[in-house]
């Protein structure tokens, strides 16, 4: 048999790539799922694979993400701030944005028949 140890290691934590770009327990959770999918490639297994969704990644932390990419390009390390001082300005632009997104959810889940 060809194979090595490393062939049947599957790694399912904060630091692999998911589709929950955010440390938190949703993340965990899908990283999890696919180290399970990976495990039925492997062994061939005819059982059914677990469901990976993507996140809906709440507008609020927009800004956030913006912050932490120009932050990154500069190398730069995260400081906990909303930096640089422009995109402060943008911040009652998505308050609203994130408002009128929670009222159409709140809006569709009324017209949903269950």
């Amino acid at each position: 048999m060809n194979w090595s140890i490393a062939a049947f290691l599957f790694l399912a934590s904060d630091y692999v790539r998911t589709n929950t770009d955010l440390a938190t327990m949703e993340a965990a959770n899908e990283a999890a799922r696919r180290a399970v999918n990976s495990l039925i490639d492997a062994s061939g297994s005819e059982a059914p694979y677990c469901q990976i969704w993507d996140l809906q990644e709440p507008t609020i932390l927009v800004l956030r993400r913006w912050a932490d990419q120009i932050r990154y390009r500069k190398g730069l390390p995260w400081n906990g701030k909303l930096s640089p001082w422009y995109l402060r300005l943008f911040i009652p632009v998505v308050l609203v944005w994130a408002g009128i997104e929670g009222m159409l959810r709140w809006f569709n889940r009324l017209r949903s028949p269950h």
